[in-house]
Protein backbone atom coordinates (compact mmCIF):
# COMPACT_ATOMS: atom_id res chain seq x y z
CA UNK A 1 0.00 0.00 0.00
CA UNK A 2 1.68 3.27 -1.26
CA UNK A 3 0.66 6.84 -0.36
CA UNK A 4 0.53 9.26 -3.40
CA UNK A 5 1.63 12.48 -2.62
CA UNK A 6 1.51 15.66 -4.16
CA UNK A 7 4.59 18.64 -3.84
CA UNK A 8 3.34 22.33 -2.88
CA UNK A 9 5.34 24.82 -2.01
CA UNK A 10 4.51 26.47 1.52
CA UNK A 11 6.36 28.90 3.46
CA UNK A 12 8.13 27.83 7.01
CA UNK A 13 6.78 29.31 10.34
CA UNK A 14 7.89 32.63 10.01
CA UNK A 15 10.84 33.74 12.87
CA UNK A 16 10.77 37.59 12.76
CA UNK A 17 12.85 40.34 14.95
CA UNK A 18 13.06 43.91 15.31
CA UNK A 19 15.14 46.20 16.77
CA UNK A 20 15.30 50.27 17.26
CA UNK A 21 18.17 51.93 17.33
CA UNK A 22 19.49 55.78 17.83
CA UNK A 23 22.12 56.23 15.27
CA UNK A 24 24.25 59.67 15.81
CA UNK A 25 27.23 61.14 14.48
CA UNK A 26 28.61 64.96 13.49
CA UNK A 27 29.21 65.71 9.63
CA UNK A 28 31.37 68.10 8.26
CA UNK A 29 30.07 70.74 5.28
CA UNK A 30 32.42 70.11 2.53
CA UNK A 31 34.80 72.99 1.71
CA UNK A 32 33.34 73.15 -1.57
CA UNK A 33 30.20 74.49 -0.16
CA UNK A 34 29.07 77.58 1.19
CA UNK A 35 28.65 78.24 4.70
CA UNK A 36 25.13 77.41 5.91
CA UNK A 37 22.56 80.05 8.25
CA UNK A 38 19.48 77.51 8.30
CA UNK A 39 18.53 74.59 7.60
CA UNK A 40 15.27 74.21 5.29
CA UNK A 41 14.82 70.89 4.43
CA UNK A 42 16.53 66.82 5.06
CA UNK A 43 15.56 63.72 3.72
CA UNK A 44 16.90 60.86 4.17
CA UNK A 45 17.11 56.78 3.34
CA UNK A 46 18.10 54.25 5.16
CA UNK A 47 19.78 51.63 2.41
CA UNK A 48 20.50 47.69 3.76
CA UNK A 49 23.62 46.35 1.58
CA UNK A 50 24.10 42.98 3.38
CA UNK A 51 22.22 40.27 6.05
CA UNK A 52 23.97 37.29 7.58
CA UNK A 53 22.40 35.16 9.29
CA UNK A 54 23.86 33.05 11.89
CA UNK A 55 22.91 30.68 15.04
CA UNK A 56 19.51 32.58 16.82
CA UNK A 57 21.05 35.91 15.66
CA UNK A 58 21.34 37.78 12.10
CA UNK A 59 23.30 40.70 10.98
CA UNK A 60 22.35 44.16 9.12
CA UNK A 61 24.73 46.23 7.32
CA UNK A 62 24.06 49.33 5.54
CA UNK A 63 24.30 53.10 5.56
CA UNK A 64 21.69 56.02 6.27
CA UNK A 65 22.32 58.36 3.19
CA UNK A 66 21.02 62.47 4.12
CA UNK A 67 20.76 65.60 2.10
CA UNK A 68 19.96 68.98 3.61
CA UNK A 69 18.96 71.91 1.89
CA UNK A 70 20.02 75.46 3.74
CA UNK A 71 20.01 79.25 3.53
CA UNK A 72 24.12 79.83 3.44
CA UNK A 73 25.16 82.83 4.99
CA UNK A 74 26.18 86.42 4.04
CA UNK A 75 24.79 85.76 0.41
CA UNK A 76 22.68 88.49 -0.90
CA UNK A 77 23.44 88.88 -4.38
CA UNK A 78 23.71 84.87 -5.50
CA UNK A 79 21.51 81.84 -4.77
CA UNK A 80 20.80 81.80 -1.00
CA UNK A 81 20.46 78.12 -0.74
CA UNK A 82 23.12 74.88 -1.26
CA UNK A 83 22.39 71.75 -0.68
CA UNK A 84 24.72 68.81 1.04
CA UNK A 85 24.96 65.55 0.73
CA UNK A 86 25.92 62.83 3.52
CA UNK A 87 25.96 59.10 4.74
CA UNK A 88 26.48 57.12 8.08
CA UNK A 89 27.42 54.06 7.77
CA UNK A 90 25.86 51.09 10.41
CA UNK A 91 26.26 47.81 11.31
CA UNK A 92 23.55 45.90 13.83
CA UNK A 93 22.76 42.86 15.23
CA UNK A 94 19.36 41.46 15.97
CA UNK A 95 18.56 38.15 17.95
CA UNK A 96 16.03 35.66 16.73
CA UNK A 97 16.25 32.17 18.27
CA UNK A 98 15.47 29.40 15.85
CA UNK A 99 16.97 31.19 13.12
CA UNK A 100 19.84 28.96 11.73
CA UNK A 101 23.03 29.89 10.11
CA UNK A 102 22.96 30.15 6.05
CA UNK A 103 19.09 30.82 6.29
CA UNK A 104 17.38 33.77 4.08
CA UNK A 105 16.44 36.30 5.87
CA UNK A 106 14.35 39.85 4.71
CA UNK A 107 15.83 42.72 6.05
CA UNK A 108 14.00 46.19 6.52
CA UNK A 109 15.11 48.86 7.77
CA UNK A 110 12.15 52.01 8.93
CA UNK A 111 13.16 55.83 9.21
CA UNK A 112 11.18 56.86 12.09
CA UNK A 113 12.97 59.76 12.67
CA UNK A 114 15.41 62.30 11.00
CA UNK A 115 16.96 65.37 12.88
CA UNK A 116 19.56 67.43 11.47
CA UNK A 117 20.87 70.32 13.16
CA UNK A 118 23.36 73.38 12.68
CA UNK A 119 26.91 73.33 15.04
CA UNK A 120 28.21 75.93 13.33
CA UNK A 121 28.27 77.34 10.13
CA UNK A 122 30.08 74.05 8.72
CA UNK A 123 29.15 71.08 11.10
CA UNK A 124 26.03 69.31 10.76
CA UNK A 125 24.57 67.36 13.97
CA UNK A 126 22.80 64.18 12.85
CA UNK A 127 20.51 61.96 14.60
CA UNK A 128 18.10 59.50 13.24
CA UNK A 129 16.11 56.80 14.95
CA UNK A 130 15.64 53.73 12.57
CA UNK A 131 13.96 50.29 13.94
CA UNK A 132 15.05 47.38 11.51
CA UNK A 133 13.00 44.62 10.78
CA UNK A 134 14.37 40.90 10.26
CA UNK A 135 12.15 38.02 9.14
CA UNK A 136 13.09 34.18 8.13
CA UNK A 137 10.80 33.24 5.00
CA UNK A 138 11.92 29.80 3.89
CA UNK A 139 9.90 28.26 0.61
CA UNK A 140 10.19 24.45 1.52
CA UNK A 141 8.22 21.07 -0.04
CA UNK A 142 5.35 19.80 1.87
CA UNK A 143 4.04 16.33 0.47
CA UNK A 144 0.43 16.10 0.65
CA UNK A 145 -1.43 13.04 0.59
CA UNK A 146 -4.02 12.97 -2.14
CA UNK A 147 -4.67 9.13 -2.58
CA UNK A 148 -3.60 5.81 -1.94
CA UNK A 149 -2.71 2.87 -4.18
CA UNK A 150 -2.50 -0.88 -4.08
CA UNK A 151 -3.44 -4.59 -4.00
CA UNK A 152 -4.99 -4.62 -0.56
CA UNK A 153 -8.80 -3.99 -0.04
CA UNK A 154 -8.33 -0.61 1.92
CA UNK A 155 -10.91 2.01 1.62
CA UNK A 156 -10.16 6.02 1.72
CA UNK A 157 -12.05 9.10 1.52
CA UNK A 158 -10.64 12.75 0.43
CA UNK A 159 -11.76 16.32 1.70
CA UNK A 160 -11.65 18.78 -0.09
CA UNK A 161 -9.56 21.85 1.10
CA UNK A 162 -9.27 25.54 0.47
CA UNK A 163 -5.78 26.65 0.14
CA UNK A 164 -3.70 29.30 -1.03
CA UNK A 165 -0.61 27.79 -2.13
CA UNK A 166 3.01 29.48 -2.67
CA UNK A 167 3.63 29.22 -6.24
CA UNK A 168 6.99 31.56 -5.98
CA UNK A 169 9.06 34.04 -3.85
CA UNK A 170 11.54 36.77 -4.91
CA UNK A 171 12.65 39.99 -5.61
CA UNK A 172 13.29 41.87 -8.78
CA UNK A 173 14.42 45.69 -9.76
CA UNK A 174 12.03 47.89 -11.58
CA UNK A 175 13.84 50.48 -13.26
CA UNK A 176 11.89 53.73 -14.06
CA UNK A 177 13.69 56.31 -16.55
CA UNK A 178 11.58 59.65 -17.38
CA UNK A 179 12.57 62.35 -19.43
CA UNK A 180 10.53 65.47 -18.03
CA UNK A 181 10.91 69.02 -20.13
CA UNK A 182 10.77 72.09 -18.09
CA UNK A 183 7.57 74.50 -19.48
CA UNK A 184 8.68 77.47 -22.22
CA UNK A 185 8.14 80.25 -19.65
CA UNK A 186 11.34 78.79 -17.20
CA UNK A 187 14.43 79.54 -18.23
CA UNK A 188 17.48 77.05 -19.18
CA UNK A 189 18.72 74.97 -16.32
CA UNK A 190 22.80 76.07 -15.12
CA UNK A 191 22.97 73.67 -12.69
CA UNK A 192 20.72 72.01 -9.93
CA UNK A 193 20.93 73.13 -6.47
CA UNK A 194 18.33 70.83 -4.64
CA UNK A 195 16.27 67.93 -6.21
CA UNK A 196 13.62 65.42 -4.70
CA UNK A 197 12.06 62.73 -6.52
CA UNK A 198 10.00 59.67 -5.10
CA UNK A 199 7.18 57.68 -6.81
CA UNK A 200 3.84 57.62 -5.64
CA UNK A 201 0.41 55.68 -6.42
CA UNK A 202 1.91 52.70 -6.91
CA UNK A 203 -0.18 50.09 -8.02
CA UNK A 204 0.82 46.06 -8.87
CA UNK A 205 -1.53 43.39 -10.99
CA UNK A 206 -0.48 40.03 -12.22
CA UNK A 207 -0.53 38.97 -15.66
CA UNK A 208 0.79 36.05 -17.66
CA UNK A 209 4.79 35.85 -16.91
CA UNK A 210 5.03 39.43 -15.44
CA UNK A 211 4.07 41.81 -13.20
CA UNK A 212 2.52 45.03 -14.36
CA UNK A 213 3.69 48.47 -12.57
CA UNK A 214 2.29 51.18 -12.62
CA UNK A 215 2.20 54.64 -10.82
CA UNK A 216 3.15 58.34 -10.85
CA UNK A 217 7.01 59.88 -10.11
CA UNK A 218 6.51 63.17 -8.07
CA UNK A 219 9.74 65.22 -8.93
CA UNK A 220 10.78 68.86 -7.32
CA UNK A 221 13.55 70.62 -8.32
CA UNK A 222 14.96 74.13 -7.26
CA UNK A 223 18.10 75.31 -9.95
CA UNK A 224 20.06 78.01 -10.98
CA UNK A 225 18.62 79.61 -14.37
CA UNK A 226 21.10 79.96 -17.45
CA UNK A 227 20.97 83.74 -18.03
CA UNK A 228 22.99 87.26 -16.89
CA UNK A 229 22.08 87.19 -13.63
CA UNK A 230 22.20 84.17 -11.20
CA UNK A 231 18.44 83.45 -10.46
CA UNK A 232 16.95 80.64 -8.59
CA UNK A 233 13.96 78.75 -10.01
CA UNK A 234 11.96 75.55 -9.04
CA UNK A 235 9.56 73.02 -10.88
CA UNK A 236 7.29 70.62 -9.40
CA UNK A 237 5.47 68.15 -11.47
CA UNK A 238 3.97 64.06 -11.68
CA UNK A 239 4.54 61.99 -14.49
CA UNK A 240 2.44 58.89 -14.91
CA UNK A 241 4.96 55.43 -15.40
CA UNK A 242 3.86 52.08 -16.41
CA UNK A 243 5.91 48.90 -17.18
CA UNK A 244 6.74 45.51 -15.97
CA UNK A 245 8.87 42.85 -14.52
CA UNK A 246 9.22 39.40 -15.86
CA UNK A 247 7.95 36.63 -13.46
CA UNK A 248 7.62 33.51 -15.29
CA UNK A 249 5.53 31.03 -14.46
CA UNK A 250 2.78 33.49 -12.62
CA UNK A 251 -0.84 33.57 -13.94
CA UNK A 252 -3.70 36.35 -14.08
CA UNK A 253 -5.84 35.44 -11.37
CA UNK A 254 -3.13 34.73 -8.69
CA UNK A 255 -2.65 36.35 -5.68
CA UNK A 256 0.47 38.78 -4.53
CA UNK A 257 1.75 39.94 -1.67
CA UNK A 258 4.54 42.87 -2.93
CA UNK A 259 6.65 45.35 -0.65
CA UNK A 260 8.94 47.39 -2.51
CA UNK A 261 11.39 50.14 -1.67
CA UNK A 262 13.31 53.16 -3.50
CA UNK A 263 16.52 51.54 -3.53
CA UNK A 264 18.36 54.20 -6.04
CA UNK A 265 17.36 57.54 -7.51
CA UNK A 266 18.88 60.29 -9.32
CA UNK A 267 18.43 63.46 -11.34
CA UNK A 268 20.24 64.87 -13.57
CA UNK A 269 20.23 67.20 -16.53
CA UNK A 270 20.52 66.39 -20.38
CA UNK A 271 20.07 68.93 -23.49
CA UNK A 272 16.96 68.91 -25.67
CA UNK A 273 16.52 68.61 -29.62
CA UNK A 274 18.20 71.94 -29.80
CA UNK A 275 20.83 71.92 -27.15
CA UNK A 276 19.50 73.68 -24.05
CA UNK A 277 19.75 72.42 -21.30
CA UNK A 278 15.62 71.88 -20.53
CA UNK A 279 15.60 67.92 -19.90
CA UNK A 280 15.64 66.45 -16.42
CA UNK A 281 16.36 62.75 -16.18
CA UNK A 282 15.02 60.67 -13.49
CA UNK A 283 16.20 57.52 -12.69
CA UNK A 284 14.99 55.17 -9.60
CA UNK A 285 15.46 51.53 -8.75
CA UNK A 286 12.15 50.33 -7.39
CA UNK A 287 13.44 46.93 -5.40
CA UNK A 288 9.92 44.87 -5.55
CA UNK A 289 9.82 41.76 -2.63
CA UNK A 290 6.61 39.82 -4.47
CA UNK A 291 5.24 36.16 -2.96
CA UNK A 292 2.78 35.07 -5.42
CA UNK A 293 -0.35 32.39 -4.33
CA UNK A 294 -2.57 30.31 -6.13
CA UNK A 295 -5.80 29.90 -4.45
CA UNK A 296 -7.35 25.88 -5.04
CA UNK A 297 -9.61 23.48 -3.69
CA UNK A 298 -7.35 20.55 -3.14
CA UNK A 299 -8.64 17.27 -2.67
CA UNK A 300 -6.50 15.06 0.30
CA UNK A 301 -6.89 11.61 1.80
CA UNK A 302 -8.79 12.78 4.98
CA UNK A 303 -9.79 9.29 6.93
CA UNK A 304 -8.55 5.30 6.04
CA UNK A 305 -9.75 2.20 7.12
CA UNK A 306 -8.82 -1.59 5.97
CA UNK A 307 -11.18 -4.31 4.88
CA UNK A 308 -8.93 -7.01 5.34
CA UNK A 309 -6.31 -5.28 7.26
CA UNK A 310 -6.05 -3.22 10.26
CA UNK A 311 -4.34 0.23 9.44
CA UNK A 312 -2.34 2.64 11.38
CA UNK A 313 -1.61 5.89 10.60
CA UNK A 314 1.49 8.13 11.30
CA UNK A 315 0.72 12.02 10.07
CA UNK A 316 2.66 14.92 10.54
CA UNK A 317 1.75 18.64 11.20
CA UNK A 318 1.85 21.12 8.37
CA UNK A 319 0.47 24.66 8.32
CA UNK A 320 -2.06 26.03 5.67
CA UNK A 321 -3.03 29.46 4.70
CA UNK A 322 -5.81 30.53 2.50
CA UNK A 323 -6.77 33.77 1.53
CA UNK A 324 -9.13 35.86 4.16
CA UNK A 325 -9.47 39.26 2.15
CA UNK A 326 -7.66 41.85 0.14
CA UNK A 327 -9.13 44.75 1.58
CA UNK A 328 -8.82 48.73 0.52
CA UNK A 329 -9.33 52.00 2.03
CA UNK A 330 -8.72 55.63 2.46
CA UNK A 331 -8.04 58.02 5.30
CA UNK A 332 -8.29 61.55 5.64
CA UNK A 333 -6.27 63.83 7.90
CA UNK A 334 -6.05 67.77 8.64
CA UNK A 335 -3.53 69.79 10.53
CA UNK A 336 -2.92 73.16 10.76
CA UNK A 337 0.57 74.76 10.95
CA UNK A 338 2.28 77.98 12.10
CA UNK A 339 5.42 79.28 10.87
CA UNK A 340 7.42 79.30 13.92
CA UNK A 341 9.28 82.08 13.50
CA UNK A 342 8.43 85.97 14.06
CA UNK A 343 8.13 87.84 11.53
CA UNK A 344 7.36 85.15 8.74
CA UNK A 345 5.59 85.88 5.64
CA UNK A 346 4.22 83.04 4.01
CA UNK A 347 4.04 84.52 0.38
CA UNK A 348 3.76 80.44 -1.18
CA UNK A 349 4.28 77.04 -0.96
CA UNK A 350 6.72 75.93 -2.83
CA UNK A 351 7.06 72.29 -1.98
CA UNK A 352 6.00 69.73 0.60
CA UNK A 353 7.67 66.99 1.41
CA UNK A 354 5.42 63.92 3.79
CA UNK A 355 7.15 60.96 5.50
CA UNK A 356 4.40 58.16 6.16
CA UNK A 357 5.31 56.51 9.23
CA UNK A 358 3.39 53.22 10.31
CA UNK A 359 4.03 53.19 14.20
CA UNK A 360 1.11 50.08 14.89
CA UNK A 361 -0.46 47.58 13.42
CA UNK A 362 -3.11 45.47 15.36
CA UNK A 363 -5.22 43.32 14.41
CA UNK A 364 -9.16 43.17 15.85
CA UNK A 365 -12.42 40.95 15.25
CA UNK A 366 -13.22 43.79 12.51
CA UNK A 367 -10.44 44.28 10.95
CA UNK A 368 -7.08 45.22 11.31
CA UNK A 369 -6.40 49.13 13.23
CA UNK A 370 -3.26 51.31 11.83
CA UNK A 371 -2.26 54.20 13.75
CA UNK A 372 1.14 56.54 12.87
CA UNK A 373 1.41 59.70 11.68
CA UNK A 374 2.79 61.97 8.78
CA UNK A 375 5.97 63.67 9.15
CA UNK A 376 5.95 66.98 7.18
CA UNK A 377 8.27 69.50 6.21
CA UNK A 378 6.60 72.71 4.38
CA UNK A 379 8.83 74.52 2.08
CA UNK A 380 7.67 78.16 1.30
CA UNK A 381 8.80 81.83 -0.44
CA UNK A 382 8.85 84.58 2.69
CA UNK A 383 7.21 87.56 1.42
CA UNK A 384 10.45 89.22 3.62
CA UNK A 385 13.32 89.72 1.06
CA UNK A 386 15.69 89.20 3.61
CA UNK A 387 14.89 85.58 4.41
CA UNK A 388 13.33 84.22 0.86
CA UNK A 389 12.68 80.92 1.92
CA UNK A 390 11.73 79.31 5.35
CA UNK A 391 10.57 75.89 6.54
CA UNK A 392 7.40 74.78 8.30
CA UNK A 393 7.73 71.36 10.15
CA UNK A 394 4.63 69.47 12.02
CA UNK A 395 3.47 66.00 12.06
CA UNK A 396 0.28 64.95 11.53
CA UNK A 397 -1.55 61.67 13.07
CA UNK A 398 -3.92 59.25 11.91
CA UNK A 399 -5.71 56.20 13.14
CA UNK A 400 -7.92 54.19 10.39
CA UNK A 401 -9.40 50.63 11.06
CA UNK A 402 -9.10 48.78 7.25
CA UNK A 403 -12.41 46.85 7.88
CA UNK A 404 -12.14 43.30 7.25
CA UNK A 405 -15.08 40.31 7.81
CA UNK A 406 -14.05 37.08 9.26
CA UNK A 407 -11.07 38.12 11.23
CA UNK A 408 -9.85 34.82 13.57
CA UNK A 409 -6.44 34.40 15.76
CA UNK A 410 -4.15 33.06 13.47
CA UNK A 411 -4.37 35.93 10.99
CA UNK A 412 -1.48 36.91 8.92
CA UNK A 413 -1.95 40.65 7.21
CA UNK A 414 0.43 42.80 5.28
CA UNK A 415 -0.51 46.35 4.79
CA UNK A 416 1.61 48.67 2.92
CA UNK A 417 0.56 52.06 3.30
CA UNK A 418 1.23 54.45 0.29
CA UNK A 419 0.45 59.08 0.81
CA UNK A 420 -1.62 58.93 -2.33
CA UNK A 421 -2.17 63.24 -2.02
CA UNK A 422 -0.85 66.10 0.33
CA UNK A 423 -2.66 69.19 -0.01
CA UNK A 424 -1.55 72.82 1.50
CA UNK A 425 -3.09 75.89 1.31
CA UNK A 426 -1.84 79.27 3.19
CA UNK A 427 -4.56 80.59 5.12
CA UNK A 428 -2.86 83.41 6.57
CA UNK A 429 0.94 85.32 6.93
CA UNK A 430 2.10 82.74 9.28
CA UNK A 431 -0.06 79.56 8.88
CA UNK A 432 -1.18 76.81 6.52
CA UNK A 433 -3.99 74.45 6.52
CA UNK A 434 -2.61 70.67 5.23
CA UNK A 435 -4.90 68.08 4.36
CA UNK A 436 -3.59 64.41 3.48
CA UNK A 437 -5.08 61.18 1.66
CA UNK A 438 -3.57 57.81 2.93
CA UNK A 439 -4.20 54.76 0.78
CA UNK A 440 -4.32 51.43 2.50
CA UNK A 441 -3.82 48.16 0.60
CA UNK A 442 -4.32 45.11 2.94
CA UNK A 443 -3.53 40.70 2.19
CA UNK A 444 -4.73 38.71 4.61
CA UNK A 445 -4.58 34.77 5.49
CA UNK A 446 -5.87 32.88 7.04
CA UNK A 447 -3.51 30.31 9.32
CA UNK A 448 -4.33 26.78 10.88
CA UNK A 449 -1.77 23.65 11.30
CA UNK A 450 -3.59 20.46 10.90
CA UNK A 451 -2.17 16.46 10.94
CA UNK A 452 -1.51 14.98 7.53
CA UNK A 453 -0.99 11.25 7.02
CA UNK A 454 2.91 11.19 6.01
CA UNK A 455 2.16 6.90 6.14
CA UNK A 456 0.36 4.05 5.95
CA UNK A 457 1.28 1.13 7.48
CA UNK A 458 -1.31 -2.55 7.24
CA UNK A 459 -1.14 -5.14 9.66
CA UNK A 460 -3.30 -8.31 10.02
CA UNK A 461 -7.10 -8.10 11.33
CA UNK A 462 -8.41 -8.24 14.97
CA UNK A 463 -9.63 -11.54 14.82
CA UNK A 464 -11.19 -11.09 18.38
CA UNK A 465 -12.61 -7.77 17.48
CA UNK A 466 -13.95 -9.26 14.08
CA UNK A 467 -15.57 -12.27 15.66
CA UNK A 468 -17.52 -10.21 17.61
CA UNK A 469 -19.46 -8.30 14.82
CA UNK A 470 -22.63 -10.00 14.21
CA UNK A 471 -23.24 -12.01 10.92
CA UNK A 472 -26.05 -9.92 9.67
CA UNK A 473 -27.24 -6.66 11.50
CA UNK A 474 -29.83 -3.59 10.67
CA UNK A 475 -28.39 -0.79 11.89
CA UNK A 476 -30.92 2.98 12.39
CA UNK A 477 -28.42 5.91 11.72
CA UNK A 478 -28.13 8.39 14.06
CA UNK A 479 -27.45 12.34 13.94
CA UNK A 480 -24.73 13.03 12.55
CA UNK A 481 -23.55 9.95 11.29
CA UNK A 482 -22.61 8.30 7.39
CA UNK A 483 -22.24 5.34 5.93
CA UNK A 484 -18.03 5.85 6.05
CA UNK A 485 -18.58 5.15 10.22
CA UNK A 486 -20.94 2.29 9.23
CA UNK A 487 -18.08 0.89 7.21
CA UNK A 488 -15.16 1.70 9.01
CA UNK A 489 -16.87 0.39 12.24
CA UNK A 490 -18.20 -3.17 10.30
CA UNK A 491 -14.98 -3.22 7.52
CA UNK A 492 -17.12 -3.00 4.95
CA UNK A 493 -16.65 -1.67 1.25
CA UNK A 494 -19.05 1.69 1.15
CA UNK A 495 -19.46 0.49 -2.28
CA UNK A 496 -20.90 -2.75 -0.78
CA UNK A 497 -23.15 -1.29 1.52
CA UNK A 498 -25.22 0.83 -1.29
CA UNK A 499 -25.34 -2.42 -3.51
CA UNK A 500 -27.06 -4.13 -0.33
CA UNK A 501 -29.40 -1.46 0.40
CA UNK A 502 -29.96 -0.19 -3.26
CA UNK A 503 -29.15 3.39 -2.76
CA UNK A 504 -27.92 5.53 -5.25
CA UNK A 505 -25.95 7.77 -3.36
CA UNK A 506 -24.34 8.10 -0.04
CA UNK A 507 -26.77 10.63 1.30
CA UNK A 508 -28.33 9.02 4.03
CA UNK A 509 -30.93 10.20 6.60
CA UNK A 510 -31.22 9.69 10.32
CA UNK A 511 -33.25 7.20 11.69
CA UNK A 512 -32.58 5.26 8.42
CA UNK A 513 -32.26 1.26 8.48
CA UNK A 514 -28.76 -0.03 6.84
CA UNK A 515 -28.58 -3.72 6.64
CA UNK A 516 -25.00 -4.99 6.97
CA UNK A 517 -24.22 -9.10 5.80
CA UNK A 518 -21.40 -10.58 7.75
CA UNK A 519 -20.55 -11.62 4.24
CA UNK A 520 -19.54 -8.87 3.79
CA UNK A 521 -16.65 -9.10 5.70
CA UNK A 522 -14.74 -11.06 3.99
Amino acid sequence: MELQKRSLHMEEPRLHASKQVVLEDNVIIPDTNKDADKLLLDRGKITIEEVNSFEDAVTVKGKLHFRVLYLTEGNRDGIPVSQMEGSILFEEKLKMEGLRAGEHVHGKAVLEELGISLINSRKLSVRAIIVFHATREEMMEEEIPVALSGEEQVEYRQRSVEMATLVMKNQDIFPIKEEIEIPGSFPNIRSLVYWDAEPVNLDFRILDDKIAVQGELKVFCMYAGDGEKEELYHYETAVPFSGSVECPGCREGMIPVIEYEVESCELSIRPDYDGEERILFADLGIRIFYCIYEEENMEMIGDVYGISNEVEESSKPITFRRLLTRANGKCKVSGHFKAGQEGAGIYRVIHTAGDLILEEQEETENGIRLSGQIQLQILYEDSNEDKRYGVICGEVPFEYLLEAEGMIPGTISFVQPQMEQIAVSVIDTDEVDVKCVILFRGDLFVTWEEQVAEQITLSPLDLEKQSSLPGIAVYRMKDGESLWDIGKQYYVPIETLMQTNNLTSQEVRPGEKILIVKSCLK
